[in-house]
């Protein structure tokens, strides 16, 4: 997975956000960091990387404690959740797709692009 989306994120570097609001201790609060994250427009690749890197991540990923994490990874109900093909069951299921299917839905599709120069597949599909 690439990082590239991290230029685009509401915390990079030379945002003026302070790094120091992703990085609490126990008991203290992160809604500052939970703020941040909610206005961020890489959110997704953010919890995809979060959720591929699991527990070993340190601090608020896209609005997510690393307890919040773990809880997210440990309670995927089944082996599609939290792959782009659980995220296409849920569409299909006509539900509301879960947290880990949407980022691994967001990974898959910014891996597609990659490898195909850019364009979305959507978008691939309707001019092919």
């Amino acid at each position: 997975m690439t990082d590239a989306w991290r230029s685009s994120a509401a915390c990079r570097p030379g945002s003026g956000v302070d790094p120091e609001i992703f990085f609490r201790g126990r008991g203290e609060s992160i809604e500052e960091a939970q703020a941040v994250c909610a206005k961020c427009p890489v959110k997704r690749e953010c919890l995809a990387q979060a959720v591929a890197y699991g527990w070993n991540l340190n601090g608020v990923w896209a609005g997510l404690s690393e307890r919040q994490r773990k809880a997210l990874i440990e309670r995927r109900p089944t082996p599609e959740h939290g792959t782009d093909w659980g995220y296409k069951s849920h569409l299909r299921r006509g539900e509301e797709t879960c947290w880990c299917c949407k980022a691994a839905h967001a990974a898959a599709q910014a891996a597609w692009e990659h490898r195909h120069g850019g364009g979305k597949r959507s978008e691939m599909r309707s001019t092919g």
